[in-house]
């Protein structure tokens, strides 16, 4: 279609493969949290994609989708033991889940899509997962995202005061920010319960998880835990 007036410019012509085969290369490597980070579980896969003329790409598939160099979408499906199917957002819970990796039908010669083989996926409790504990002072942070996320830190507090956890961004060395988005712990029947406050009051004995968000790209800097006391009393000296 052409607008009145005069009209510069080309038409391109191009020539696209059929996808022919999708295998996984590597697996999402992070580990999945239930009801934490379990949303989106195929994050991070790589997919090796192969074309009727005989090349192939590899790429890395986001949050629910990949696309290749010329513009086909790669996404996913989720299902458990049982065959029951479940959305790229939803929080899985604890158990273990099968990924299967899949073109659109659009993509290849016959019109059907074509799925990788199962990549299994495993959700676990965050009191069975490797988390990094923080202790008091300064502690160091330092990751380079293709993607924003969020990474866990477990806390034991020795005394029963007030604590407050500082993100201290070294702009410098940054393309990213970092920040705390709260703390919470795993109640007697299993379930999240956040700490309001900040500082929070803390209970020794009790283990508790710090969530921090990290922007894309690259983030230095630490992650500042002070041990504040209480005010005991309050005297007018004049």
């Amino acid at each position: 279609c052409a607008y009145n007036g005069e009209s510069e410019g080309t038409i391109t012509v191009t020539a696209r493969p059929f996808i022919s085969g999708i295998s996984v290369i590597s697996a999402p490597s992070d580990q999945k949290i239930a009801g934490l980070n379990s949303s989106y579980p195929g994050r991070g896969a790589t997919v090796r994609v192969s074309y009727s003329d005989g090349s192939s790409e590899d790429i890395i598939v986001d949050s629910s989708n990949g696309y290749t160099s010329i513009g086909d979408g790669i996404s996913y499906s989720i299902t458990d033991a049982d065959g029951n199917s479940y959305s790229y957002y939803s929080s899985l819970s604890k158990g273990t889940y099968y990924l299967k990796f899949y073109c659109y039908a659009s993509a290849t010669e016959d019109g059907t899509a074509i799925y990788s083989d199962p990549v299994e996926v495993t959700v676990i409790d965050i009191t069975e997962a490797d988390i990094p504990e923080l202790n008091i002072g300064e502690n160091s942070f330092s990751n380079t995202l293709d993607e924003s996320k969020y990474y866990y830190y477990a806390f034991e507090p020795d005394e029963f005061v007030r604590y407050s956890f500082t993100c201290n961004v070294d702009y410098s060395a940054s393309s990213g920010y970092f920040y705390v988005d709260g703390v919470f712990y795993i109640d007697e029947d299993g379930n999240t319960s956040y700490v309001s406050g900040s500082p929070y009051k803390l209970t020794p004995g009790t283990t508790y998880y710090v969530s921090i968000w990290a922007e894309d790209g690259k983030s230095e800097g630490t992650i500042t835990v002070y041990a504040r006391p209480f005010i005991s009393g309050i005297s007018v000296i004049s």
